[in-house]
């Protein structure tokens, strides 16, 4: 039973008093596998001083990179997930259990997704949208 999640976010999101926020985005039963991910920044991240934007998403905490490894959100619009250089530790071709990760088979899983910047706050964003894109399979 495969099914897709889709889940966008805006830089309003990821708005805080710090240069990293982060944000759960789903929140996965148990016995869920995910066989594939995507970002798909559409507009990219602006706003004020800030001179560098990064965005992860992993499971265990805010700013984890179980899933897609950090990458630039600011220079332009990116799509994350379609090389395996941008996935993270657990989504890698080599790190692929049964194709695909596992991350829970007793409990649920929330997923981050985590924002950082260089020059300002997270608040100082004007702009910016992110969607993700989640495949899973149901045990």
């Amino acid at each position: 039973n495969r099914q897709l999640y889709k889940v966008t976010t805006t830089y309003a999101a990821y708005t805080a008093a710090a240069t990293t926020k982060g944000i759960v985005i789903a929140t996965l039963p148990a016995k869920m596998k995910i066989v594939g991910f995507y970002t798909d920044t559409t507009a990219a991240y602006t706003g004020g001083a800030v001179s560098a934007a990064t965005l992860e998403v992993g499971i265990t905490a805010e700013g984890a990179a179980q899933i897609i490894a950090p990458h630039d959100v600011l220079s332009a619009a990116i799509l994350a997930g379609d090389a395996d250089a941008e996935m993270g530790t657990s989504m890698t071709r080599a790190a692929a259990i049964q194709g695909g990760y596992l991350p829970s088979w007793t409990g649920t899983t929330a997923i981050y997704a985590t924002f950082d910047t260089t020059g300002a706050n997270t608040s100082a964003l004007t702009a910016g949208s992110t969607t993700f894109y989640i495949e899973t399979e149901q045990f």
